[in-house]
């Protein structure tokens, strides 16, 4: 990446029902390479499951 270049961060936070936090994971990327969609907004059927390939194939190469 580029100095001054924008970066996408991601960052999820999964929890314990008590609310106490069992693992948080950080994704930074390049926003000139990357974009967030969501699963309904990606596919006509939002109830289709897509396999990593197929995700792959439509340029898809991380999912959260």
């Amino acid at each position: 990446m580029d100095y001054a270049e924008a970066v996408l961060i991601i960052r999820r936070t999964m929890a314990h029902p008590n609310g106490h936090p069992i693992e948080v994971t950080e994704v930074k990327a390049p926003v000139n390479r990357y974009e967030i969609g969501y699963h309904h907004e990606l596919a006509e059927d939002p109830e289709v499951v897509f396999t990593p390939q197929e995700l792959r194939d439509n340029g898809i190469d991380l999912v959260i």
